[in-house]
């Protein structure tokens, strides 16, 4: 960040060109979901105004940091023996 702190882009013309069909690096992953399921989170996204996959996204994030946070708090003697039959 520094250097465009002291630089313009527009500096850099000659060194333009177009690129098509650029894909950001965002991992696509896909996971079967009942078809009831889907549906369900499709009406409730649309609801809020949001798409499916930023809903899905948005109730994953929060489950993960509800699941980390309890596994935290376990003692170390639960965690082993939980971690045993896992």
């Amino acid at each position: 960040m520094e250097f465009w702190e002291t630089h313009d882009l527009t500096d850099y013309r000659d060194y333009w060109c177009e690129v098509k069909d650029v894909k950001i690096g965002l991992g696509h992953w896909r996971y079967r979901v009942e078809d009831d399921l889907a549906q369900q989170i499709k009406r409730i996204a649309s609801r809020r105004g949001i798409s499916t996959e930023t809903l899905i996204n948005l109730w994953l994030q929060q489950k993960l940091v509800d699941t980390l946070k309890r596994e935290k708090r376990r003692t170390p003697a639960r965690r082993a023996a939980v971690s045993q039959y896992a």
